[in-house]
C-alpha cells in the first residue's frame, strides 16, 4: 500500500471512530473498538504494523491505574463519607452557588498536590452525591469540574500524565513546572471559576433562598440516590490512609505508579467486605475507551504523520513564536481527539524536532499548554473526563453524551489556547532578547 493511501485510510478511520462516539454517546467505547480493530487490520495488511506494534502500543500501566483509582472512588462511596461531608455542609453554607465554588476550589487544589485524576476520583463521588441534595446541574458542572482538575494537573510536574511523561524526558527541574506553567495556568483557572456557575447562578439562588424548598428537593432525591449512607468511621480513616499513602507513595517512586495502585488498591479490597460489589462497578468501557485509543494512535504514528509535520514546519518556517503556536494548536487538536497521554507520547518527537528552532524549554511548555485545552476540549481529551463520566452514569443511570460535554468544554478550550498563545508568544519574545 502506497504511503498516501496508508495514511488516508488511518486517518479517515480515526476520525470515523471519533464521530462514531458523538453520534453514539451509549456505546462511545465500541465505537473506538472498532476503529482501533480496522486501524490494526490496515496496518497489519500494508506491512506497517507487526502484532508486537500493537501490544506495545497500548498503554498497559495508564490502564491499571484507571482501574485501581476507580476501585478507590466506589470504596469512598461505602465508607459514607460523602454523605457524611453532606450533612456538614449546611455548617458551611445553605447557598448551593457557594457550594459549587468550594468544589471548584478543592478539585483545583487536590489536582495541584496530587495526579488529577486522583483528585477526580475523590471529588465526583461527593459531588455526585451533594448534587442530589442542592439539585446542581450536573450536565453542565461536572465538565467544569474536570476541566479544573486538568488545569490543577498541568500546573506541576507529577500532576497529570502529560506532564510526567515530559518531566521523565526532559528532566526539567520541578519548580521549573510551577514557574512557567503554574502561574500562568492561574489565569487558565480563573475564568474557569467564573463559567463553572455562571450560566445558572440566578436560579441556585432562588433555591437558597427557600430553606422549606430545599429541604422538600433532599426529600424527593431519596428516591434517586437512596437513603444516606452511615459513615463507617473505621473504614473511612482506612480509605483515607490507604489513599495518602498512595499518593506519597507517587511522589516518592516515580515511574510506578501502576505497580503502586495495584498494591494499594488491593489491600483496600481485601480490607473491605463488599469487595464484590466495588468491582462489579468498575467500567471496563472506560478501559476499552482508553486501550482502543491507544492503537489508533499507535496506527497514526506508524504512517509517519508527526515526523512529516515537523518537517514541513521547518521547512516553511524558523521563526520560533510561529513553530511553538504551531505546536501548542497542534497538540490541542490531537488531544481532543485522542486524549492527553497518547497524544503527548506520540508528539514528543516532533517537540524535540522544533525545539532545535526554539528557545529555553519553550516547546515543551508549548506542548504542555496545547495538551491542556485540548484535555478540556472533549469527552475523551483528558483521562479524568470518561473516568468522571463513567462515575456519574453508574451512580445516576443517566447517559452522559460529548454533546452535553461540549457545551461547556469548547468554549474552554477556545479560551485556553487563545490564553496560551499569548502566554507563549510573550515568553518566546523575552527569552528570545534576554
Amino acid at each position: 500500500m502506497h504511503d498516501s493511501v496508508y495514511l488516508i485510510s488511518v486517518l479517515a478511520v480515526s476520525i470515523l471512530a471519533f464521530v462514531g462516539a458523538i453520534l453514539l454517546p451509549s456505546r462511545r467505547y465500541l465505537a473506538f473498538l472498532v476503529g482501533a480493530i480496522l486501524v490494526t487490520i490496515i496496518g497489519i495488511f500494508s506491512g506497517r504494523l507487526q502484532e508486537s506494534d500493537i501490544w506495545v502500543s497500548i498503554n498497559v500501566p495508564v490502564l491499571t491505574l484507571i482501574i485501581a483509582l476507580e476501585i478507590f472512588a466506589e470504596a469512598l462511596v461505602l465508607t459514607g463519607l460523602p454523605d457524611g461531608v453532606i450533612k456538614a455542609l449546611p455548617k458551611v453554607s445553605k447557598d448551593p452557588l457557594k457550594i459549587q465554588i468550594l468544589l471548584v476550589v478543592l478539585t483545583y487544589g487536590l489536582s495541584l498536590v496530587i495526579n488529577n485524576l486522583a483528585a477526580i476520583i475523590v471529588m465526583i463521588p461527593l459531588t455526585i452525591r451533594i448534587s442530589d441534595y442542592f439539585s446542581f446541574e450536573m450536565k453542565k458542572f461536572l465538565p467544569m469540574l474536570v476541566i479544573v482538575s486538568n488545569l490543577g494537573g498541568a500546573s506541576t510536574a507529577i500532576g497529570d500524565f502529560p506532564n510526567i511523561l515530559i518531566s521523565q524526558k526532559t528532566h526539567i527541574d520541578f519548580l521549573d513546572f510551577l514557574l512557567y506553567l503554574g502561574l500562568p495556568i492561574v489565569f487558565f483557572f480563573l475564568p474557569a471559576s467564573y463559567f463553572a456557575c455562571y450560566s445558572y447562578r440566578k436560579r441556585l439562588r432562588l433555591k437558597s433562598v427557600d430553606e422549606q424548598y430545599l429541604t422538600l428537593l433532599r426529600l424527593a432525591q431519596k428516591t434517586k440516590s437512596g437513603e444516606p449512607a452511615k459513615l463507617r468511621t473505621g473504614a473511612a480513616i482506612l480509605w483515607f490512609l490507604l489513599f495518602i499513602g498512595m499518593i506519597i507513595s507517587f511522589m516518592i517512586f516515580k515511574g510506578n505508579e501502576a505497580l503502586i495502585a495495584i498494591f494499594f488498591c488491593s489491600a483496600i479490597l481485601l480490607a473491605n467486605k463488599s469487595s464484590d460489589n466495588i468491582v462489579k462497578r468498575v467500567n471496563i468501557g472506560v478501559l476499552v475507551l482508553f486501550a482502543s485509543l491507544f492503537v489508533i494512535v499507535g496506527g497514526l504514528i506508524s504512517t509517519g504523520l508527526f515526523e512529516s509535520l515537523s518537517t514541513w514546519l521547518l521547512d516553511y518556517s524558523k521563526d520560533p513564536i510561529i513553530l511553538s503556536l504551531a505546536l501548542m494548536w497542534i497538540a490541542c487538536l490531537v488531544t481532543a481527539l485522542f486524549s492527553a497521554g497518547p497524544t503527548t507520547a506520540s508528539l514528543l518527537p516532533l517537540t524535540i524536532a522544533l525545539g532545535q528552532m526554539i528557545p529555553g524549554n519553550i516547546e515543551w511548555w508549548s506542548l504542555s499548554l496545547g495538551v491542556l485545552a485540548g484535555s478540556s476540549g472533549t469527552l475523551i481529551g483528558a483521562t479524568a473526563g470518561p473516568v468522571a463520566t463513567s462515575l456519574y452514569e453508574n451512580h445516576t443511570g443517566e447517559r452522559f453524551s460529548f454533546v452535553d460535554f461540549g457545551k461547556i468544554s469548547l468554549p474552554a478550550m477556545i479560551l485556553y489556547v487563545f490564553i496560551g498563545s499569548i502566554y507563549v508568544t510573550i515568553l518566546v519574545n523575552f527569552q528570545g532578547t534576554g
